[in-house]
């Protein structure tokens, strides 16, 4: 909810030419008092229903790889706020962005290098947010601290829901968030972790719809959709996977649980957000006449909207197209950079995933949630597999090299989740 508000808010904020300190303090007042309000008129019966912890996971989290995930993001934090951004991405045009929008009280056309300037900024224009108070970028990478514990609360429910016991769980979760690839996404403005965490989060609450019935879960699955296409041009189709899931899950059967005056807010709050969303696509249709900006958009022999990057460039730029399977030293790239890049984390998240899964999947009465399991891995894996710049941008010839292997798989991180 709070992601959904303050992104939504911040865009419409400097769509509008009023992301100062003013406005945005107007736009948390709107927050408190409608909150305050919902909550007096509505009760936090919804709140409390929908919530990625129950009363009872909260009792039963506190254990060891709790203790030691709060250890791990009060480091976190305090390298946060130590150390300087040095990461290639953010510098060249997510920081910029955050600047030019800084200065300007608004979107301007010129805030980054034009090779990029078609992307959705949803994500950078949040980050902002944390510059206004202190006038200086101190707390910029602060939201990927907060989605990173998101992504941890939405992977430790999802394992509760699907049978795992609380310090196993929490294990998962303690591997999963401390693997060196999730480490280095934190103190930079990248939206790859963002990605992965309202990914996982989504699916979380369609698996409790899925188990519940209730029109609530499906309706935080839905308000994760905007908030993907928001952050980047693929979350469009992590959002299709989400409500394919969602419909898939037997969204037909749900049972309304609350009452439809109690959904209106969070209804309200879906609308907005995609308001939000759907701005980026919709000035890349003013600016381009193209809601992808740059790249060209075809269905078979038809192009429906024109663009300087064709799907041939695209397909280049794709580790499906670079990787050649017979090719063993493709292999070792792959396995070299799956080791560095997980560490032995990422080494005991594969092995512990394992032992939890196998000996429910082999029982008559799980196998068909263990194939789901399946295929929506493999689904996962294939979407990073067709992922544009998953294997090389160029600047190795459209070769695969462990250079660039080692930096795009942060585009991974929704599969591992």
């Amino acid at each position: 909810l709070w992601l959904a508000c303050q992104l939504s808010g911040a865009t419409l904020l400097a769509a509008f030419g009023h992301f100062t300190l003013g406005g945005v303090l107007l736009w948390q007042g709107l927050l408190l008092g409608g909150g305050l309000l919902c909550g007096r008129l509505l009760g936090g019966g919804l709140l409390g229903r929908t919530s990625l912890l129950s009363y009872t996971d909260l009792f039963a989290l506190a254990n060891l790889p709790f203790w030691a995930t709060l250890f791990s993001a009060l480091l976190l934090f305090g390298n946060l706020l130590s150390q300087p951004i040095t990461d290639y991405d953010s510098l060249y045009y997510h920081l910029p962005f955050v600047a030019s929008l800084h200065a300007n009280g608004g979107f301007t056309a010129h805030a980054v290098a034009a090779v990029v300037a078609w992307y959705p900024f949803g994500w950078e224009t949040l980050c902002a947010l944390l510059v206004l108070p202190l006038q200086r970028d101190l707390l910029v990478t602060l939201p990927n601290l907060l989605v990173w514990g998101l992504w941890g609360l939405a992977i430790y429910r999802l394992a509760r829901r699907l049978g795992a016991p609380a310090y196993a769980a929490g294990s998962v979760t303690l591997l999963l968030l401390t693997q060196p690839l999730v480490i280095d996404q934190i103190h930079t403005v990248r939206v790859d972790l963002a990605l992965a965490a309202i990914f996982s989060a989504g699916l979380a609450f369609a698996v409790a719809e899925w188990q519940a019935h209730d029109r609530a879960d499906a309706l935080f699955t839905l308000l994760c959709l905007p908030l993907l296409a928001a952050l980047k041009t693929s979350g469009l189709i992590y959002g299709l996977l989400l409500l394919l899931i969602l419909l898939a899950f037997g969204l037909r059967r749900s049972r309304q649980l609350h009452n439809m005056a109690n959904l209106m807010p969070l209804l309200a709050l879906v609308g907005i957000t995609s308001a939000a969303a759907g701005f980026w696509y919709l000035n890349n249709w003013r600016q381009y006449g193209n809601p992808l900006g740059a790249v060209a958009l075809q269905f078979g022999p038809w192009t429906l909207f024109a663009g300087d990057i064709t799907g041939a460039a695209m397909r280049r730029t794709m580790l499906l197209t670079l990787f050649t399977p017979t090719n063993p030293t493709h292999w070792r790239t792959l396995a070299t950079q799956l080791w560095q890049q997980g560490g032995v984390p990422g080494a005991l998240l594969g092995l512990l995933a394992l032992a939890l899964w196998l000996p429910r999947s082999l029982k008559a009465q799980d196998w068909r949630r263990a194939g789901t399991f399946v295929l929506l891995c493999g689904l996962l894996v294939a979407i990073y597999w067709i992922t544009p710049y998953s294997g090389d941008d160029g600047s190795y010839g459209y070769q695969l090299t462990a250079q660039w292997l080692g930096q795009s798989l942060r585009f991974a991180l929704a599969a591992a989740g």
